[in-house]
């Protein structure tokens, strides 16, 4: 495995020019930096001090200066502040977006939050661009915090499903938590506007050229037979694996053998638990042939807009899915993954079957996924 550095401030040199290279180190890492002819002695160690970098996976990092995703929340904002609304409440971990509320001219914005380092970009982030910090207000969602609902003003709540300690996609559902607990606490009623309504889990078979290698027995190595350890391995697995795990599925080309199919909905309008009560299953079939070694999973969420529009976030396919051609998956999210035990040769005549519930007391998912091959 090799290493690449790339050296502030970027240094542009001519053929035979001699420069310097300064390396410094402390206990735990190394850094460097190129210069001309006069030698600098010390260079700052390239450690954040925004709170961004420190707070902010380098993967939504990516996602939050995406001009597609861009164009979508600020038409989500327009579509809010063109129905009316002027005081905005947003949920999720989204610091741009309280900024981007008050620069489109919400008069007010609440951000939601647990997560004490997004608190604090958020409130760098309004003093650094000049704002009125008495515009945005950060409030946590928790029960006390919520007891002072009397002086939150909200008509209209943005949700945006990101949550910095979520690993599986279904796991910013949190933000439908979130509207559920500022429901509770008075701060929102039922006739308050909130968006996103639904979410949408889909799935789609792929024949993965070499993800599926980290779950596949050894078997036999420079003539070694292995297979008992591949059992011990095996039966650790069963036990402790999850069924569905992330992956950035743009790292690792697949075809697909099934269309995109959704295998479960969710009304955020509605009640959590009783939704997470309904038992979500089918059957999907194989459209085109290969050898089919797991399932691709991801999240669409609809944010429904006027004279029928419909604005969405999805951290899956970039373009539809075409079986029998690779799937070019969205760069800046990971996506989730479930690797079957045995593979197995396909064609039309086979399919896939899958049960998705919920347990509505911390809204994870359980997966059963079944290959008739």
């Amino acid at each position: 495995m090799q290493a690449v550095y790339h050296v502030p401030p970027r240094k542009v040199s001519k053929t035979d020019e001699e420069f310097h290279l300064v390396a410094h180190h402390d206990e735990y890492s190394m850094w460097f930096g190129a210069y001309g002819s006069e030698p600098i002695s010390e260079i700052p160690s390239p450690v954040c001090t925004c709170g961004a970098h420190a707070g902010i996976p380098r993967r939504r990092i990516g996602e939050l200066n995406d001009p597609k995703q861009i164009g979508v929340w600020t038409s989500v904002l327009r579509n809010v502040l063109d129905a009316g609304h002027r005081y905005i409440g947003i949920c999720g971990e989204n610091p741009i977006l309280s900024l981007a509320a008050v620069i489109m001219g919400a008069e007010g914005v609440v951000a939601f939050t647990n997560d004490d380092r997004m608190r604090n970009l958020i409130e760098e982030l309004v003093k650094t661009n000049g704002y009125d910090e008495g515009k945005i207000q950060v409030v946590e969602v928790d029960k006390n915090a919520c007891k002072t609902a009397g002086e939150i003003k909200v008509d209209a709540v943005i949700g945006d499903p990101f949550y910095r300690n979520s690993s599986l996609n279904w796991h910013n559902l949190r933000v439908w938590y979130d509207f559920s607990e500022l429901k509770k606490s008075g701060i929102i009623n039922e006739s308050t506007y909130f968006r996103p309504l639904k979410a949408n889990l889909y799935a789609a078979a792929i024949e993965f050229k070499d993800l599926w290698k980290i779950r596949a027995p050894v078997m036999d190595v420079l003539g070694f037979n292995i297979q008992h350890f591949d059992g011990v391995i095996d039966g650790a697995i069963r036990k402790s694996d999850p069924v569905v795990e992330p992956h950035p599925l743009w790292e690792y080309p697949g075809k697909a053998l099934s269309g995109a199919v959704k295998v479960a909905s969710f009304n955020l309008a509605e009640d959590v638990e009783a939704e997470l009560e309904k038992v979500h299953s089918g059957v999907v079939s194989f459209e085109s042939d290969g050898l089919c070694n797991g399932v691709a999973l991801w999240m669409t969420w609809e944010y429904p807009g006027r004279d029928d529009e419909l604005f969405l976030i999805s951290n899956g396919p970039v373009k539809p899915i075409e079986p029998g051609q690779n799937v070019q998956w969205y760069m800046n999210a990971n996506q989730d993954v479930h690797l079957f035990p045995e593979p197995s040769k396909v064609n039309h005549t086979n399919y896939f079957t899958y049960c998705v519930k919920a347990d509505s007391s911390d809204g994870s998912l359980i997966f059963d996924f079944n290959l008739n091959g």
